[in-house]
């Protein structure tokens, strides 16, 4: 699984607007994968006026950057996905980051369970700044450890520091999240999947008629068609607000 001819492509998408002064972070989070097989990103400047196409384009000509008008999140990543011809294809916002092992374990995953068409990491959440309010949302009603459903966020006081962080596991093995379980709510981030691009684009893409909560529609819709697979590595690191 080393040669890079035999390992499957990963196609990254990432909406951004106005995010200039936190991509580069999450693009080197990118780069530092560990993952050795072909990996493309697609930056889709959703209407920003900071100025991020022209820094994406000085600092890593390789990135692909599509400057589209203001229209959203939805059709910023159908955008992106449309650009892309990988195996696999992720989702990730300006503002988070992937620990270095994310891609190679979740393509483990998909190896170990040859019948998943969507996969999901395990999530920590975290700020760079002291919080005051360390609850996440109500656990919710979904197999697995309530652990691996609702963990309290963290101060990382620099997200480069989640590069040598060892990988945390939260819970002993992969579970199963089925379309009944997203009636309860929605137990994933966007951001920690590897989703097979034809369930991507059969499912419909993100629903660009929703004003809010289109990740929500895009996993109620995706999870119609198959389970998501959660695996028990905490490889995907969202940021939330201090609060």
């Amino acid at each position: 699984m080393d040669d890079k001819l035999s390992l499957p492509s990963v196609g990254v998408v990432i909406p951004v607007r106005n995010g200039a002064h936190l991509i580069v972070e999450t693009i080197e989070s990118i780069r530092w994968q560990t993952y050795h097989g072909p990996v493309s990103v697609v930056v889709v400047d959703d209407g920003s006026t900071d100025g991020v196409a022209e820094l994406l384009s000085t600092k890593w000509p390789d990135v692909r950057v599509i400057s589209i008008p203001p229209s959203g999140l939805a059709v910023a990543r159908n955008v992106g996905a449309a650009e892309l011809n990988t195996k696999w294809l992720c989702f990730l916002d300006c503002d988070d980051l992937w620990h270095p092992e994310h891609l190679r374990l979740l393509v483990n995953h998909s190896f170990a369970i040859p019948e998943a068409r969507v996969l999901s990491s395990a999530t920590i959440r975290f700020s760079t700044r002291p919080l005051t309010n360390t609850l996440t949302a109500p656990p919710l009603n979904v197999p697995g450890p309530v652990r691996a459903v609702s963990v309290p966020p963290r101060v990382i006081a620099d997200p480069t520091s989640i590069r040598s962080l060892e990988v945390e596991f939260l819970t002993d093995a992969p579970w199963i999240l089925e379309h009944r379980h997203f009636l309860l709510g929605n137990p994933v981030s966007c951001g920690a999947q590897l989703i097979d691009r034809l369930r991507f684009h059969a499912a419909g893409g993100f629903p660009v008629a929703l004003p809010t909560a289109e990740d929500y529609g895009f996993w109620l819709a995706l999870s119609l068609l198959g389970p998501v697979h959660v695996t028990p590595d905490a490889t995907f690191f969202v940021r939330v607000a201090a609060s």
